[in-house]
């Protein structure tokens, strides 16, 4: 057996068992150990579970039962996921050409039998063979495109003159080159022959070297009399290399600038990957070592961590001190940091007052030591500018593991887990599990704050309303408002819709809410301020009361007892809660219809193709989100693009209302644009009561 093929024995195999018997997961862990590989094991016993296994751990290979629907299943979940790459056995007590034939074609790639374990051994590390050779590819195709990246950055901020020929053609070249040769820029080069750049006395010499070095292309040079666009000639030494772009087979020429001396070459390479003041790696360098960590830990390495160091109260430091004073601060704080790296360790610079680390060790203790000593190190009083100045920090700890999959996911975690400690005092260091831990507290005890205040504010009549007019840009418009709400609590601050709503959607008090605003609203509109009037009402909805089968005979009720008339009642919905419950709404506002109540829907336009909700659902009034309104003002395109929104909407008789209006451009673009009615502070700010002269419109 060829030695690459070989699985590494001290390679842990992480596997996936469907548990269809009790002892299924053991029989199948100690058959795999008893053949000298390390496993790590896990159960699952419906799909659910096996999502969580998935989202959460490392699987190299899962193993099924041969039951069509378990297998089904199974093969969904990894399609659902893209999880495709991870390879299924399906097990079974006995097997045959039939049922094996019948597995495959589900998606397994092999049925083996429970009666034949050196079969399943060999199996399995066929399989893991397999799976391993995919993620190397991978890996290699990730290291590949971002060097391809890499080499293309390199070659525009180049300081030599550098292109590519193919057949004697340009195609392509970075600015030095076009430069040189008095092009405006590379553009201009592509497809221009080679010999259009040299002098006509050595295009022979050329042409004979070109086809020389064609046979073998290794490093080869000629010194010869280019030519500019403008004329003008100049000696030079051209090198040529064998390349490949886009897979295509290619010369690299590089002109090199003999200005530029090694040293001066040398220093530039570390200034990229270096910060100017610390002498700390920069952010840049910091990223690719983290992204090789994560290759690393692909492979088998041991895990790494990334401590994320942020200076306590910085901002008050920074106002206190001159530029020198903070350059000497940093610089301090960089020392520090650069006496405590081992020789494994790789420290940056990250920002302007945040310091990394990528540490290569994974003995919890260990790294818990290394953290604490380290924020006593940085416990310091700097001396600047004949002042002293007296410093801490604050540390994030997070882990790279076989389930991280980019750079900057373990830097938010870390950065997360130090704003945590940030938060507490500073001077401290929190690890990420023990961030999230006192993260989710601080949720619950906002959740339990906001039920507090819903409670205290339904209790103690602190919800108000507010009406907004919604003005007809036609001279028979009816006199429409829409129902505002807002929350005075005992600070006196305001708390509107965007914060009320969203929060009260959180811990399920959105059904009250929705009542409370209804019956209050029935009830101003029948007072003795409004007797006689005509005034319809938009009322928001939550896109819970699609799901609270007794809020439509609740209302009814109200309406009867109000005794006005059912289309002055025009419930509004949101255009995103409609599209996610599709049914629920439909089924709704169809039911509000028979009721005679009229339905607009708000924030339309966001999802893709928003029309198929108006066939669905039976609107009266569309009102277009104000992301694509508040650009039409002098952009013709975003004008024609809401004209032809406004167009279609019109076509499918429904009538169209532009929100948030804030100037008389605003009114004039969108009047322009066909609306039918408008809204917005420009024409009247929400008010307690409802006295728009909707006649001097």
């Amino acid at each position: 057996m060829n030695p690459e093929n070989k699985l590494k024995r001290n390679q842990t195999i992480h596997i996936a068992v469907y548990e269809s018997t009790p002892d299924e997961v053991e029989f199948i862990a100690a058959e795999l150990r008893n053949v000298g590989h390390a496993v790590k094991s896990f159960a699952f016993k419906s799909p659910v579970h096996l999502k969580k296994i998935l989202a959460k751990n490392r699987v190299d290979l899962i193993y099924c039962s041969a039951d069509e629907s378990e297998l089904d299943s199974t093969c969904q979940i990894l399609d659902d996921h893209k999880h495709q790459h991870i390879p299924i056995v399906a097990v079974a007590t006995d097997t045959d050409t039939v049922s094996v034939i019948k597995a495959m074609e589900k998606g397994a790639r092999d049925l083996v039998s429970r009666n034949q374990p050196v079969l399943l051994r060999l199996v399995t590390e066929r399989e893991l063979k397999g799976i391993y050779r995919y993620r190397n590819m991978c890996k290699y195709q990730k290291a590949y495109t971002e060097s391809e990246k890499r080499c293309l950055n390199l070659l525009c901020s180049s300081r030599d003159a550098i292109a590519y020929i193919h057949d004697g053609m340009h195609i392509y070249s970075n600015n030095v080159y076009a430069k040189m040769f008095d092009f405006e820029g590379s553009d201009d080069l592509e497809g221009l022959p080679i010999l259009d750049l040299v002098a006509e006395d050595d295009h022979p010499r050329l042409k004979k070297f070109l086809t020389e070095c064609d046979r073998n292309i290794d490093e080869e040079s000629i010194d010869i009399q280019c030519r500019r666009n403008d004329g003008t000639e100049f000696k030079a030494s051209l090198e040529f290399f064998s390349a490949n772009i886009d897979g295509e087979n290619c010369t690299q020429i590089i002109i090199r600038d003999q200005t530029t001396s090694m040293t001066m070459v040398n220093e530039l390479e570390m200034f990229r990957f270096q910060d100017s003041i610390t002498g700390l790696y920069n952010r840049r360098a910091f990223i690719e070592a983290v992204e090789q960590a994560i290759a690393d830990v692909e492979s088998g390495s041991h895990p790494s961590v990334v401590f994320y160091i942020d200076i306590d109260k910085f901002s008050q430091i920074q106002s206190t001190m001159s530029l020198k004073s903070m350059d000497a601060v940093i610089l301090s704080i960089g020392r520090i940091i650069a006496d405590t790296l081992k020789e494994n360790d790789f420290g940056a610079q990250f920002g302007d007052h945040v310091f990394t680390i990528l540490v290569r060790e994974s003995n919890v203790k260990t790294i818990q030591a290394k953290a604490k000593k380290l924020i006593k190190s940085l416990n310091t009083t700097i001396e600047a500018e004949e002042s002293s100045m007296q410093i801490t920090a604050s540390l994030g700890l997070a882990s790279i593991h076989s389930t991280t999959k980019s750079p900057y996911e373990v830097l938010a975690y870390a950065e997360s887990a130090c704003s945590i400690a940030r938060q507490g005092g500073g001077n401290k260091a929190e690890a990420h599990k023990d961030s999230e831990k006192k993260v989710k507290k601080q949720a619950a005890q906002d959740v339990l704050r906001w039920v507090n205040l819903l409670k205290s504010a339904l209790e103690n009549k602190l919800f108000k309303l507010a009406f907004q007019p919604v003005v007809g840009l036609t001279d028979e418009s009816e006199e429409i408002y829409e129902v505002l709400l807002h929350l005075d609590n005992e600070k006196d601050k305001k708390i509107h819709t965007g914060e009320l709503l969203p929060a009260a959607e959180k811990i399920g008090m959105t059904s009250l809410i929705d009542r409370w605003v209804i019956r209050r609203a029935l009830h101003t509109l029948t007072s003795k301020d409004y007797e006689g009037s005509e005034i319809s009402l938009f009322i928001k909805l939550s896109s819970s009361s699609y799901s609270d089968k007794s809020l439509l005979p609740w209302l009814y009720e109200r309406i009867k007892s109000a005794k006005i008339k059912s289309p002055r009642l025009i419930v509004e919905i949101t255009e995103l809660g409609a599209v996610t419950h599709i049914r629920k709404a439909t089924s709704f506002c169809r039911t509000l219809k028979t009721m005679k109540c009229r339905i607009v829907v708000s924030e339309f336009g966001m999802v893709d193709n928003p029309f198929e909700l108006l066939k669905t659902i039976p609107v009266d009034f569309v009102k277009v989100n104000s992301t694509l309104t508040s650009t039409i003002t002098g952009d013709s395109t975003a004008m024609e693009k809401v004209q032809e929104l406004v167009k279609t909407t019109h076509d499918m008789n429904k009538l169209t209302i532009a929100s948030h209006v804030e100037s008389a451009e605003s009114m004039t673009a969108l009047f322009q644009c066909g609306f039918d009615f408008v809204q917005g502070n420009f024409l009247q700010e929400p008010s307690a009561v409802m006295q728009f002269n909707f006649d001097s419109n």
